[in-house]
């Protein structure tokens, strides 16, 4: 049961900002905690340095639906689940139009306790990448190795396709065909 708890943790986080009242939720909900620095606004995107690059290498697929058939979850694990780099989590409607992209570039392997999970999540840098396509807003955060939070906090539009990022919606699509039956 421990093995799977980052995913479980990542999943649960992803899951329950789509599943409650999204469509009225503030931006202020993006935000990690009051400890970590975010800049406002997507112009300080192109300077932004991530801490980490994907793995895009193999992939292995985990689907679930959302409580109530309210949609669709698409988790994959990069390389795979035993040794996870990068974790995708893309929420979907039951139309199919995509509610949040999250991307994870600095996954933990799985641990046989907490304490070893706590050592990995100290030691590892990370970038995370959300895009709420509910609200519109999106982020980049770094953290990490002892390292406090930092990063942007812009609308969606100008995340999906940068040169700092990549194209996410590349990456969304290579979600979907990983997951294809």
């Amino acid at each position: 049961m421990l093995r799977s708890c980052w995913c479980i943790i990542v999943v649960a986080t992803a899951m329950s900002a789509c599943t409650g009242p999204a469509r009225s939720a503030p931006p202020e909900a993006m935000t990690f905690t009051s400890s970590s620095l975010l800049v406002e606004g997507s112009s300080a995107l192109p300077g932004f340095q991530v801490a980490r690059e994907p793995n895009l290498e193999g992939g292995e697929c985990i689907p679930g639906d959302l409580p109530d058939a309210a949609g669709q979850r698409l988790t994959v694990h990069f390389p795979n689940r035993r040794e996870p780099d990068t974790l995708i989590v893309l929420l979907s409607d039951s139309a199919g139009q995509l509610l949040r992209y999250t991307e994870t570039r600095g996954v933990p392997a799985p641990a046989g306790t907490m304490a070893e999970m706590e050592a990995q999540m100290a030691r590892i840098v990370r970038t995370q990448i959300r895009l709420d396509y509910v609200t519109g807003e999106a982020m980049v955060v770094n953290s990490g190795a002892g390292q406090q939070p930092r990063g942007i906090r812009g609308a969606v539009t100008e995340f999906e396709n940068s040169a700092t990022l990549g194209d996410l919606r590349e990456r969304a699509d290579l979600v979907r065909r990983v997951c294809a039956p």
